[in-house]
């Protein structure tokens, strides 16, 4: 039996991070707002008994096609 619990945190984004805990993650956002001088943080709890959320790479935006069509296709002849 453990007896001591280890913190690993896990970088989820640039301001989110989560650590496994028993019953869930804790999960923590940091914010600095340098023009008014303050750090926010909040910390939450989510419950996940059997610790399945899994992280998924971000999808990659792809560039819309470039239509071949032109206002000029539908003049008049």
């Amino acid at each position: 039996m453990r007896k001591k619990m280890e913190w690993q945190w896990e970088q989820l984004d640039a301001h989110t991070n989560r650590a496994k805990v028993i019953g869930g993650w804790l999960v923590r956002n940091e914010y600095v707002l340098p023009k008014e001088k303050l750090c926010c943080v909040s910390t939450t709890f989510v419950p996940d008994r059997d610790h399945e959320w899994t992280i998924v790479p971000a999808l990659k935006e792809v560039e819309a096609p470039k239509s071949t069509v032109r206002a000029a296709d539908f003049a008049p002849k």
